[in-house]
């Protein structure tokens, strides 16, 4: 059994009930294998979801890379990166953050150092689109922090449906985005 099997099919599980509503028997019952299987390859539950987590990163990471690549203007690459974490953040849902957060301490290192190269590629794309003279003049880590922040913070939340975030976080970008705009 491959670490690259196990995890793909944990992953619908993980989904629907969560990193820590799931346990190894689920796993080994959904996977049709038994435990001694499951725990040849990981020794417990929380290096399977570190490695879930870390794949889950590196896709991303790349994904967002991609699709930023691609497009030649400030205005487009933000509106794609805003999209993007809005997107990402909305798919994995409060339970995710939630419980990487509270049992699985390795997890949510790789989950802070992601969300720190997010705030730093979001300052990247302020600081070049005041470089080409599109944004005007303002403290472009601040504002990076605090929309990720914000983010992070609605989907914590959790008490609205997913278009009421997904509404509140593009009128955010919005305002955001017509903020930043010299005149």
């Amino acid at each position: 059994m491959e670490k690259d099997h196990i995890l793909a099919g944990c992953g619908h599980l993980f989904g629907k009930w969560g990193f820590h509503g799931v346990t190894m028997d689920d796993i080994s019952r959904h996977l049709g294998v038994s435990k001694k299987t499951l725990y040849k390859v990981y020794t417990d539950k929380d290096a399977m979801v570190t490695d879930f987590v870390k794949l889950s990163v590196e896709k991303s990471r790349l994904d967002l890379k991609s699709r930023m690549t691609r497009e030649e203007t400030e205005i487009k690459r933000l509106s794609i990166f805003n999209g993007f974490i809005v997107n990402r953040a909305l798919e994995a849902g409060p339970m995710f953050f939630y419980d990487i957060r509270k049992y699985y301490p390795a997890a949510y290192k790789l989950i802070k150092r992601y969300k720190h190269e997010l705030i730093i590629m979001l300052n990247d794309l302020f600081v070049k689109g005041q470089q080409t003279g599109i944004y005007r003049n303002f403290d472009t880590m601040l504002l990076a922090e605090l929309r990720i922040n914000v983010l992070e913070w609605d989907i914590m939340e959790a008490d609205q449906t997913v278009e009421s975030l997904e509404s509140r976080q593009n009128q955010l970008f919005d305002l955001i985005l017509n903020g930043l705009k010299k005149s």
